[in-house]
């Protein structure tokens, strides 16, 4: 819990991605930056990094869908079957914190203009 109050890990996936791959993986690091970018200080930088995702996410929907780019075995380490989609961003319960935090900041401000 200190890592998460004190420092700020970014991580970057490289390699050769199907669609399905790509947007498995946006999904799952939009909701990981949900539930995790917005405590201690470099939680202001979490609306940039949501940004740099959607980002992303519109290059991966330019991929080729799987099966159709690379002959088996030519797509990297992590050839195979297609990672699980997941459920969508705005579906899933990873949303909950950032609506949770807006609530409770807009709260405060009317609490103290009382």
């Amino acid at each position: 819990m200190v890592t998460v109050l004190v420092g700020m890990r970014v991580s970057t996936h490289k390699g050769v991605y199907c669609r399905q791959c790509g947007t498995a993986l946006c999904r799952q690091q939009t909701k990981t930056t949900l539930v995790m970018g917005w405590w201690g200080v470099q939680g202001l930088a979490a609306p940039l990094v949501l940004l740099m995702n959607l980002y992303s996410f519109n290059k991966v929907n330019q991929l080729p869908q799987a099966g159709y780019a690379f002959a088996p075995g030519t797509g990297g380490p992590h050839y195979g079957r297609p990672l699980a989609l997941g459920t969508p961003v705005l579906r899933s319960p990873a949303l909950i914190v950032p609506v949770v935090l807006v609530v409770a900041l807009i709260a405060l401000i009317v609490v103290a203009n009382r």
